[in-house]
């Protein structure tokens, strides 16, 4: 009998121990609080606890690389129907904003980015789309001194790809690089004005 009972006590702990790890694994993949698309919600969590750690002072990405797969993470976040509260939205874009060069903030206010920004998502959550995927590609040459140009593609569902550069500068060697313009571009990366 005791040999049973040891066997009996091991299959009932370790049925505890798979329930409780079922138990921990549903609780990090659901979203309680409604912030994030029930399907999506890991994945957006993530990217929406990395877009909120940028400081401007403490750990600003350091290449324009870092700066542009930062506004990877970004875009990803904000068309990739992650986010269900949208008051989330305005959080993410004042973070993007740190990203931006100040001459470009000067021609863009808050209000109107944010207001812009949702009139659009409301198009593309009428025709269904949303982002899949956002890829920094490797810059043919390195950066200048204080200039760099960054191809970025990405990948809409019911759209297809779209193709931008981004044009990024810095003050000088000691100051972060900054996004100071982007344009669309066809699949060769030819500026479309």
């Amino acid at each position: 009998m005791k040999k049973s009972n040891k066997i009996l006590g091991i299959s009932i702990l370790a049925l505890v121990l798979l329930l409780l790890v079922g138990v921990l694994a549903y609780s990090f993949t659901v979203d309680s609080t409604n912030e994030f698309h029930p399907n999506r919600t890991g994945m957006g969590r993530i990217l929406y606890e990395r877009v909120m750690e940028l400081d401007a002072y403490v750990n600003f990405p350091r290449t324009p690389t870092e700066v542009m797969e930062m506004q990877a993470d970004i875009l990803m976040l904000l068309y990739g129907d992650f986010i269900v509260d949208e008051t989330l939205f305005a959080d993410v874009l004042r973070q993007q904003r740190l990203l931006f060069s100040d001459e470009l903030l000067e021609l863009n206010s808050f209000e109107m980015q944010h207001r812009n920004f949702m009139g659009y998502l409301d198009t593309l959550r009428d025709d269904e789309i949303r982002a899949i995927s956002t890829d920094v590609l490797p810059m043919e040459t390195g950066p200048l001194e204080n200039f760099a140009v960054m191809r970025v593609t990405q990948s809409f569902s019911n759209l297809g790809t779209v193709y931008w550069i981004y044009h990024l500068e810095r003050e000088n060697s000691h100051s972060n690089w900054k996004i100071n313009a982007w344009t669309t571009a066809d699949e060769n990366f030819s500026a479309i004005w």
